[in-house]
């Protein structure tokens, strides 16, 4: 808490704050804010789409997909498209 004979007036460009801000990580539809839990995260990043910020501390999960579709399309003469089959496998991260 702070002592009030020690605090120093706000300088003339400092911003001063009246209200607690919310918690932003936790769900309050009262205000809006959905919280972050299942929020897409990147695991390796260190901003703020980072799974360590992003998830306030809580952690994540991480799912394993595996992805197919058609790709490489072509068009053949007449009247007719061919295409290849492609897959991808990737982790996906979401908050906790």
């Amino acid at each position: 808490m702070v002592n009030p004979q020690k605090a120093q007036r706000p300088k003339r460009l400092e911003l001063v704050y009246l209200q607690s801000s919310p918690n932003y990580c936790e769900r309050d539809t009262s205000l809006g804010s959905l919280g972050t839990m299942g929020r897409h995260c990147n695991r390796t990043a260190r901003g703020i789409e980072g799974c360590d910020l992003l998830c306030c501390g809580r952690g994540y999960n991480t799912h394993q997909i595996n992805r197919t579709w058609q790709c490489r399309c072509k068009f053949q003469w007449c009247c007719h498209v061919q295409c290849d089959i492609c897959h991808e496998h990737f982790e996906e991260y979401t908050c906790k």
